[in-house]
């Protein structure tokens, strides 16, 4: 078992890099639903009852040991609507194991002053190992990542194509955009980056994609192992060297309005949607 807990540890450091195949929903693993139902009503009896007693908890602060570690996390969270995304069930190799892998969305009022909230929205990556004892499954090893604003994707998409000209894509993107009155965002990036798939999730986002498509046409533009529109990448200011994903945005007739060379977007996944709608309304025509 301790073997099996360490492989899962180290799963769960991988996990950004890693693509995993796709599950509909937590009905997919009865005992999951279980557990988000719990979590969802606040209900901690119950909730703690599907944990082992000696359940391992793995965090960025490191590892403890107790239901209790885990239990206060959601709890700290005060998160309302609570939904799974699972990424992966396995339960194939070991009968009486199954390892899930699933992302939580839920929503938290923070405050903005004195007496005024918003409800926002955040997410956790979470990997757990359930174990049946006794007839009956139990979590005994189960890992979460730190909340974050921005959805972090758990399979890596194709977002940049690898054999795209992205000149001839960034001439055809600003004859679009002087017909449609728009600017045009260049997003410099690679499928290989997780941060680069955060952006883009952001980008495809509810909150964010009607502003986007309101005011720009965007190019994703291949930098492959930074081997790719190197020339691209200098004629558009965007120091590489910084790390990606970068963006640059032009006018209609070419003219570069700005490019991030402070690593404004490098750790995407450390963004907050208020930060990138910021970003586009500062730069959007007509501000």
């Amino acid at each position: 078992m301790r073997r099996i807990l360490l492989i899962f540890f180290l799963f769960l450091l991988t996990l950004p890099c890693r693509a995993q195949r796709a599950t509909p929903s937590s009905q997919s693993f009865a005992p999951l639903e279980q557990w988000r139902v719990a979590i969802a009503a606040r209900d901690w009896k119950q909730a703690e009852s599907v944990y082992a007693p000696a359940v391992e908890v793995v965090t960025a602060q490191g590892k403890n040991y107790g239901p209790a570690e885990d239990i206060n996390f959601w709890k700290s969270q005060g998160g309302a609507a609570l939904t799974l995304d699972v990424a992966d069930v396995d339960h194939k190799q070991w009968p009486d194991l199954a390892k899930i892998t699933f992302e939580a969305e839920y929503k938290q009022k923070v405050a903005l002053g004195l007496s005024a909230t918003v409800l926002r929205t955040y997410y956790v990556v979470c990997v757990q190992l359930w174990k049946q004892q006794g007839g009956e499954w139990r979590i005994v090893s189960t890992a979460h990542g730190e909340p974050a604003r921005l959805r972090q994707p758990l399979v890596l998409a194709p977002i940049f194509s690898d054999n795209a000209d992205a000149k001839t894509e960034i001439q055809h993107a600003l004859e679009r955009a002087k017909k449609l009155n728009k600017r045009v965002l260049l997003d410099f990036g690679a499928n290989w980056c997780f941060d680069c798939q955060v952006l883009d999730a952001a980008f495809e986002s509810a909150d964010i994609a009607p502003l986007l498509q309101r005011n720009f046409v965007i190019v994703h533009v291949d930098v492959g192992q930074f081997d790719k529109n190197l020339d691209q990448a200098k004629l558009y200011q965007i120091p590489l060297q910084k790390g990606i994903p970068a963006i640059a945005v032009l006018n209609a007739d070419g003219h570069l309005l700005v490019s991030t060379k402070d690593k404004e977007f490098e750790k995407a996944r450390s963004m907050t949607p208020e930060e990138i709608e910021d970003f586009l309304n500062r730069w959007k025509r007509g501000s």
